[in-house]
């Protein structure tokens, strides 16, 4: 199938809403969508469409957090695992779809509030006379 901008707007709407590409374009699809590997192709061959698709991509994940409030409001009792497994599914993808909005966040030395990192050389006998001292009880 040739490039078709009216068909990956289509696409990239979908998945800006939260479908997965696999199941916008796989084997239960509408019959006017490309497969995967034509949208593969596309996003290879046709830079403005890679833009549009990495767009959609980030909107994805906004909609995945959207969705875990969602989630975790209708919870019930009895669905709580449920609601939990849901919610982790959305808010792993969301982090690697957007990382630095819905990453984890690590700490990274040299803040002012950590106290600075003290080393010491120290050798692997020193360690195992240590430990062999304190096992002997000394």
């Amino acid at each position: 199938m040739t490039f078709d901008q009216s068909v990956a707007d289509e696409v990239c709407r979908r998945i800006a809403n939260g479908e997965s590409l696999r199941k916008i374009c796989g084997p239960e699809r509408d019959d006017w969508l490309p497969g995967q590997n034509t949208i593969y192709n596309w996003l290879a061959d046709n830079d403005e469409f890679a833009k549009q698709y990495a767009r959609a991509r980030e909107l994805q994940a906004d909609s995945y957090a959207d969705e875990i409030v969602d989630i975790a409001d209708a919870a019930k009792a009895e669905t709580v695992n449920e609601a939990r497994l849901q919610i982790d599914a959305r808010k792993w993808a969301a982090g690697k779809l957007r990382p630095k909005v819905y990453g984890d966040k690590v700490a990274v030395g040299g803040a002012d509030d950590l106290p600075p990192i003290k080393t010491e050389d120290v050798s692997a006998a020193d360690i195992l006379r240590a430990r062999l001292d304190e096992i002997a009880g000394r």
